[in-house]
């Protein structure tokens, strides 16, 4: 969130500050910030009100440390606050005077961790997120699929938890002139049909899967000009996946986009022909309502959260079975008037999941307590 990076937990945290400040005129916040590089994100300056800013300037580890060995230092010892609230269940520590309430985006490190490397399994193990959960006054999880996951492997009360879904940017929903998209695609060659899929290259995506089921779909119609765009950051195992895209009989027709920017992901959300998603797990799941609220139709996998946020907005596959995932975007191809209906269900859907909402939610919970 220091650097401007507007997606995943830093863009839950920047949108929640943002609506929270915008709406709430009653609360005084102080926020602490912990960056060698110093300075504030500029979104939190704004023509209502300019919060007030603590900025640490420790290494990372050295306070991670700190806060997991010794409880310190707390934040809410530097100011008088009522409140303390943690987007994220990084390691932090407070005062049992002080209410405490943290976010929970997912527990798919404990559910699959054969999904995760070890670095990123002793960084888990360093934020120590079962004291995090035990100790906090209250929890928010953004999915009735994380709230089980809370109850289920650290035993937290269904009473302490309040369910509170995210919001999508209204960017993706925003009108885009038919030329610039036109432009977008002469550019980037991709004026004939393609698939879509948006996320960090690792295993828990199963972007495999996805290149299996396009196999299946080129084999199918070996003359048809359909393309698969894989958008997304390089993660872990991430060569697994460039060589699963190489030994593809199609490979000429596999493109990888690498990061892309908030405007390259709009375009690339309106020119798809569909937006295929069939993770092995979501704690929520940004991208196929981003695609929802850019007219795209989506296919995307049964298990995590995926169902609960989608419902019968979209086309459900069985995410291990490319056979699975192949049909479903097949007959979105085939059946004109299912596509339109899946289309319009999925602006629908989309159209639930607002920052307002979420905000409101969550200013109950901070001031309430419920």
């Amino acid at each position: 969130m220091m650097r401007g990076n507007a997606t995943g937990i830093p863009g839950y945290a920047r949108n929640i500050i943002e609506n929270l400040l915008y709406r709430d005129k009653e609360n005084e916040y102080i926020f602490f910030a912990n960056s060698l590089r110093g300075g504030n994100p500029s979104f939190l300056h704004s023509e209502q009100r300019t919060p007030r800013v603590i900025n640490w300037h420790i290494p990372n580890r050295l306070l991670d440390l700190s806060l997991r060995f010794f409880h310190a230092p707390k934040p809410d010892r530097f100011v008088s606050a009522d409140v303390v609230f943690n987007p994220h269940f990084n390691v932090f520590a407070a005062s049992n005077s002080v209410r405490r309430v943290v976010t929970f985006h997912d527990l798919s490190f404990l559910r699959y961790p054969e999904f995760f490397s070890r670095r990123e399994q002793l960084w888990h193990w360093r934020q120590d997120p079962k004291r995090q959960a035990r100790d906090a006054t209250h929890l928010i999880a953004v999915s009735c699929v994380a709230k089980r996951d809370l109850m289920e492997y650290y035993k937290i009360s269904e009473k302490k938890i309040s369910t509170i879904p995210l919001g999508i940017n209204p960017y993706f929903s925003a009108p885009v002139d038919a030329d610039i998209l036109d432009a977008f695609c002469r550019t980037h060659h991709l004026e004939n049909p393609f698939l879509l899929f948006v996320g960090t290259l690792e295993p828990r995506k199963n972007i495999e899967g996805v290149i299996r089921a396009f196999d299946i779909l080129k084999t199918r119609r070996p003359f048809a000009p359909l393309k698969l765009v894989i958008a997304g950051g390089k993660g872990w195992l991430y060569d697994d996946i460039l060589k699963r895209a190489a030994r593809s009989a199609w490979k000429n027709d596999i493109i990888f986009w690498g990061f892309a920017s908030y405007t390259e992901l709009r375009n690339l959300y309106r020119s798809a022909s569909v937006f295929v998603f069939p993770s092995f797990y979501e704690g929520f799941g940004f991208p196929p309502l981003e695609a929802q609220a850019s007219g795209t139709p989506v296919v995307a996998s049964s298990r995590g959260a995926l169902a609960e946020v989608l419902g019968n907005s979209a086309l459900v596959a069985d995410p291990v079975n490319p056979e699975s995932i192949a049909v479903q975007v097949e007959s979105l191809f085939n059946n004109q008037g299912l596509r339109e209906r899946i289309t319009a269900k999925g602006s629908t859907n989309a159209r639930r999941f607002r920052w307002e909402k979420t905000a409101e939610a969550t200013l109950s919970v901070l001031t309430n307590g419920e």
